[in-house]
């Protein structure tokens, strides 16, 4: 009969330390679909000309998947905090083509291209509506693959013309999500990120351009807990 008291109480006890991490605590993985606008300022300046610069916009918006995998804990009542990974690819390729304003020449075309972004997160939140919503905010740090082709005016790309980079920058991010079932719920976001001005992303016909990227992320999807 001892025994059997002492089993019941541990179970109750197991049972209880369960009950006490609540909803959305725990490791989860992540699909979403969304819309990803790039806003990316170009600055071309003539190596042999001083510091004259010509600014072009090249903006874009374009559908976007995103997976993810995080960890939450609770720290104490409705109160949750949590590190996530995240990854976002567009679909097909964002390209925009923009003619710089160069001193008395037809100019130059430059073609961007966000191939993914990626990011490391620290969430912090509270659960709200009886615990059926947990709302959040992050911070982190993201970096972002981005190809660039530089052309004269007739869209011959220079044999130097070619550009990989890799953006780094900061991000900021708002959400909620909703409990459907005690595993799975359905959750929106919206976060942007600032990526540090790259020097000298192209070296072409003595012409030079830096890039200052900023991307804007919406999306919806669903997470399972695990």
């Amino acid at each position: 009969m001892k025994k059997i008291s002492l089993m019941a109480a541990a179970l109750m006890s197991v049972s209880t330390a369960a009950l006490a991490d609540g909803p959305f605590v725990g490791p989860y993985v992540s699909v979403a679909v969304g819309v990803q606008k790039d806003s990316n300022l170009l600055q071309e300046y003539n190596a042999n000309a001083g510091s004259s610069r010509y600014s072009t916009d090249a903006n874009s918006s374009d559908m976007a998947y995103s997976a993810s995998i995080g960890y939450n804990t609770q720290l104490s009542n409705g109160v949750i905090v949590g590190l996530e990974g995240v990854y976002d690819r567009s679909t097909g390729r964002k390209e925009v083509t923009r003619q710089y304003r160069s001193n008395g020449s037809a100019g130059y075309n430059v073609t961007t291209d966000v191939k993914y972004t990626a990011s490391l997160r620290a969430k912090a939140g509270v659960t709200a509506f009886e615990d059926s919503t947990f709302l959040y905010a992050a911070l982190g740090a993201a970096t972002a693959k981005v190809d660039y082709t530089f052309a004269n005016g007739n869209n011959v790309i220079f044999s130097d013309g070619y550009a990989k980079e890799q953006h780094t920058g900061g991000l900021f991010a708002l959400g909620a999500s909703y409990r459907l079932t005690d595993n799975i719920s359905i959750f929106g976001e919206g976060s942007h990120t600032i990526y540090a001005t790259d020097k000298n992303i192209a070296d072409y016909n003595n012409y030079q351009s830096d890039s200052k990227l900023r991307i804007t992320n919406l999306k919806v999807g669903l997470s399972y807990s695990f």
